[in-house]
């Protein structure tokens, strides 16, 4: 399953890279791959070498979803109500 979700990654990033800059392909590829790390249970995803990543866009993955791990915790430790949207804190 993880190498069929590189490969339609990868044949996807491949057709958007013939399409914008070298920073706007970035910024999909790192997006695409720190929204990946957030998915509910998801605890590894590979080295940046599978992902087609650079080591530095790799380590922005890692920082991006683990900054945004902290604030969503942080967001529902001082959450004090039930009722929210659809169940769950806003984070």
């Amino acid at each position: 399953m993880g190498q069929l979700l590189f490969l339609s990654n990868l044949a996807f990033l491949q057709r958007e890279r013939s399409t914008g800059t070298a920073a706007e392909f970035c910024a999909r590829q790192v997006g695409y791959w720190a929204a990946e790390a957030l998915k509910p249970g998801t605890t590894t995803y590979g080295d940046y070498q599978t992902m087609g990543l650079t080591g530095t866009s790799y380590q922005l993955v890692l920082d991006i979803s683990e900054e945004a791990k902290r604030r969503c915790a942080k967001a529902a430790a001082s959450y004090t109500t039930t009722a929210s949207y659809n169940g769950f804190p806003s984070c």
